[in-house]
């Protein structure tokens, strides 16, 4: 006969962390993932927050709160959980490192639905600020330029960004429509210049190149030598086959 299973109570506190978070930009896919609580309970609460107070008080409250052990458990959930994103962030980051604090900045950017900023800037060793210094600055850099133009530094942290989460796979024609795809507006030329000037290019994967002439016989193959080595490693004494010829004729 199984247990039957208890759904799991938080206190208020709990739920006003969670909402903190959600309401500080992370999306509440990964906010529960961090805690270790549902989805479905992290979005209810968040809309019933939206309405007004959050019930806590009384009765109500009394029962949801949670042992000292439940606390733990969910403890070491959010902390198994954040091990792992650290993980994976640091290894689809893999080379960001190298290529300066913008292009760090851009990797986190592109990925902050998925990872949290506060967790990618940890990992990538940079500061949280410093990267939300680095979302304004590029609004503020275009309200005084012609047209919107982004700067080429700009543009190079995206391409370098782009370029280490696609493992180096896009050479400047695919890289200019991944770029239009996430609202990066630049032209094909400025992208391949970019690229050409930065030594930033496609890996190329090597090609099967034939080295042996199966028509032709094998190097080993000598007219002087008593047995003839022929195609297939076979070989034929010489004597036995001038004998035969003879005899035939």
């Amino acid at each position: 006969m199984t247990a039957k299973q208890v759904r799991a109570q938080y206190t208020q506190e709990f739920k006003l962390e969670a909402m903190r978070q959600v309401r500080a930009g992370q999306a509440i896919a990964v906010v529960a993932k961090v805690l270790g609580i549902p989805k479905a309970s992290l979005g209810n609460w968040v809309r019933l927050a939206a309405k007004g107070p959050l019930s806590g008080a009384g009765d109500a409250d009394k029962a949801a709160r949670v042992s000292p052990e439940q606390m733990e458990i969910a403890r070491l959930r959010a902390e198994v959980a954040r091990l792992r994103m650290e993980r994976d962030i640091a290894k689809k980051s893999r080379g960001v490192l190298r290529a300066g604090h913008a292009a760090r900045y851009a990797w986190i950017h592109q990925m902050r639905r998925q990872y949290p900023v506060s967790i990618s800037c940890g990992v990538l060793e940079v500061s949280a600020s410093g990267y939300f210094n680095w979302l304004i600055r590029p609004q503020q850099d275009l309200a005084g330029r012609p047209g919107g133009r982004h700067s080429d530094e700009a543009v190079l942290a995206h391409i370098r960004a782009i370029h280490v989460q696609v493992k180096g796979e896009y050479g400047w024609p695919r890289m200019h429509k991944e770029l239009l795809a996430r609202g990066i507006r630049v032209g094909k030329d400025r992208v391949r210049k970019l690229m050409q000037q930065h030594g930033i290019k496609a890996r190329t994967k090597r090609k099967f190149v034939v080295t042996t002439d199966c028509d032709q016989p094998e190097e080993g193959w000598q007219a002087h030598a008593p047995r003839r080595q022929v195609r297939g490693g076979l070989k034929v004494n010489r004597g036995a086959v001038e004998a035969a010829f003879r005899a035939g004729a």
